[in-house]
Parts: structure tokens; C-alpha cells; sequence
């Protein structure tokens, strides 16, 4: 059923040498061109080097994959495929279905390695574990707003990270100075910084069995600063910041997979530019309907990135995320066979 040269076929079709060698250029442009920021303080090089992978992937999501659904879609067009009409059509759609899978794990595998080039060293960073309901709301000056997290009690005592996301209303003024403070019964820490908009305040608190005080609080003169509802993270420490990569490229991987293949099954149907732009369109739904777009393939992308670009590890892709990018697959693939055999099945 399966045929090795077809899958090949439909890999050549996808990803032909000279749109190969042009991905290459500018996959080794964008991770090449480097770029220094020496006004970043110390501690703050993370998010350069988030920020140089950011500018990869987002070349290759905005450049490689529209080419890339275009190319499946012309694998998929039914005119291409007469000669084919003595195999089988699931045969037939199998080994597409291969070939263009292949295509775009390579596409992606060559994103992820520059933009690994591109960030150069990779040193431990952070992941989001959880997130934290936060009584949001403005803050006003000397007066501080105080709560109790019990979800974060240790038993026995451990040094937990927490991540709180600030920023300050419009035209309240240029910047707040912000302190976030965390008291346990074993332990006191705290962390003062200047907000122009939205920021991080980070700090390492010792926790026992007793749940820690949080406290923050507006100093000085400034801006109104804004608390934001879900605002503290409990983050856990990850060995390299090549995990950025590793998340984004198996988000890329499947929602990529899964437009290509649902522009590969569409364009049996209709011409392929349109089967590519459907593809488009839907692969851009979990984008308009936010938190339930989990279900789609890669539909936490956007979070992924925004966790990327604050220099922290996203979480690894979840099970209804590979489950909606198999649905797309398992469409793609009945759209293509059976356009085939539509085909075969014309006077």
C-alpha cells in the first residue's frame, strides 16, 4: 500500500531544491545577523537571546509556511495525479501523506537549528508550572495590596520562584516604582523595580508549612500601576533554554503538519491556492477564539511565544493539542483519497 517513491515524489514537489536553497539563505541570514543590545542590565541577556529565536521562528512561520501549504496544496491537485489511476487511492494518499510530513519536520528542524545559531549559548532558564489567581486592580500609593497563597505550603520546607506580572494604566505617566514582597514564617524576600509598562517581578522565597504573605505595594511618585488578574506564576527550573526551541518547534510541527495536510486534502477538491488559503484560515482560528482554541493543532502558540519573548520555557505541547493536530491529519488524508477516487470515477 505504501510506496517509498511516491513519498519521495511528493517530498521533491514540497520542498524542491531551489525553494530548499532559499529557506536555507534566509534561515542562515536570520541567524547569522546577530545584533547586540548593551543597554540590557545584568541578568537581562535571556531575553536576547529569546528575542534572536523569536526572530527566526517568525521568519519561518511567516515566509516558509504559506510556501510550504502552497506546495502541498499542488501535491494534492488531482490533475498531477492521473498518471497514479492504476494504484490504490489510500496507497496513493499514504505515501503523499509521508512525503509532505517529511517536508515539514525538516522545514522545522532546520527553524529550530537556527534559531539555536542564532541565540548562541544556552544556559538554564525557567518554566511557568502554575498560575495563580491575584486580586487585580489598581494600586494606589501607601496602599499595598496583601494576600495569601495556601496552593504554595511545602512540606517539608523548599525555595519555590514566583513570577508576578505588573504594568501601569495609560496616560498615568512614564513609569512605578513596584516592590513585591514575600514573608513566610522561615523566610523574607523581596524585590524592588522600576515599570515603564508591562513587567515580571521575580523572586526566590523559602516555604514552609504555612502559607506565604504576598504583598505588593507602589513607592514614590509615578504612575498608576495595575495588577493583573492570574498574575503570579509558580516557576521550576529547566536545564537549558534550548527547551524554547524544543516547545516551539513541536507546536510548529503540528500545526504546520496539520494545515499541509488539510491543504493537500482540500486541493483535490478545489484549486490549490485556495485549498493553502482554507488551510491558512483555519490554522489562524485559535488565534480569534483565545483559550478555546486549546484543541486545535499548536492552539497555545500564542502563549508559547509570549513565555518565549519573557525568557521563560513554555510547557510541552498537551494531549488535546496532538489530538486535534490527528483529526486534521486523519481529514486531510480522507479528503485526499477520496478525491482520488472521485477522479477515477469521472466518465
Amino acid at each position: 500500500m505504501f510506496h517509498a517513491r511516491l513519498a519521495a515524489l511528493a517530498f521533491r514537489r514540497v520542498l524542491p531544491w531551489p525553494v530548499a536553497l532559499v529557506l536555507c539563505a534566509l534561515l542562515g541570514w536570520a541567524a547569522l545577523r546577530g545584533g547586540s543590545a548593551p543597554w540590557l542590565g545584568s541578568g537581562e541577556e535571556s531575553l536576547l537571546r529569546a528575542a534572536r529565536r523569536l526572530d527566526v521562528w517568525g521568519l519561518a512561520l511567516v515566509i516558509a509556511g504559506p510556501l510550504v501549504l502552497l506546495r502541498a496544496g499542488l501535491v494534492g491537485d488531482v490533475q498531477r495525479n492521473e498518471w497514479l489511476a492504476p494504484a490504490s487511492a489510500a496507497g496513493v494518499a499514504l505515501s503523499h501523506l509521508a512525503g509532505v510530513l517529511l517536508a515539514v519536520l525538516s522545514v522545522v528542524l532546520a527553524t529550530a537549528l537556527a534559531a539555536e545559531v542564532a541565540a548562541g549559548s544556552a544556559p538554564p532558564t525557567w518554566r511557568a508550572e502554575r498560575r495563580f489567581t491575584t486580586p487585580a486592580g489598581a494600586l494606589f500609593p501607601d496602599q499595598p495590596v496583601r494576600w495569601e497563597e495556601p496552593a504554595l505550603v511545602r512540606e517539608p520546607r523548599a525555595t519555590v520562584r514566583l513570577r508576578l506580572s505588573v504594568t501601569v494604566a495609560p496616560g498615568s505617566g512614564p513609569a512605578a516604582t513596584l516592590r513585591f514582597r514575600a514573608h513566610t514564617s522561615s523566610d523574607d524576600a523581596s524585590v524592588e523595580r522600576r515599570v515603564a509598562g508591562r513587567a515580571h517581578l521575580e523572586l526566590e522565597v523559602g516555604v514552609d508549612g504555612d502559607p506565604p504573605e504576598l504583598e505588593l505595594a507602589s513607592v514614590g511618585e509615578g504612575a498608576l500601576p495595575i495588577l493583573l488578574p492570574d498574575g503570579l506564576e509558580e516557576l521550576v527550573a529547566v536545564a537549558s533554554e534550548r527547551e524554547q526551541s524544543a516547545a516551539l518547534a513541536l507546536r510548529a510541527l503540528g500545526a504546520l503538519g496539520a494545515a499541509a495536510l488539510l491543504a493537500l486534502g482540500l486541493s483535490g477538491w478545489m484549486r490549490p491556492a485556495f485549498g493553502a488559503g482554507v488551510a491558512v484560515t483555519l490554522s489562524l482560528v485559535p488565534l480569534a477564539i483565545g483559550p478555546g482554541g486549546r484543541w486545535f493543532p499548536a492552539g497555545d502558540l500564542a502563549q508559547a511565544w509570549s513565555e518565549v519573548a519573557a525568557g521563560l520555557a513554555p510547557a510541552w505541547p498537551t494531549a488535546s493539542t496532538w489530538l486535534g493536530a490527528l483529526c486534521a491529519v486523519f481529514a486531510g488524508f480522507t479528503l485526499h483519497a477520496s478525491s482520488l477516487i472521485a477522479r477515477r470515477e469521472r466518465p
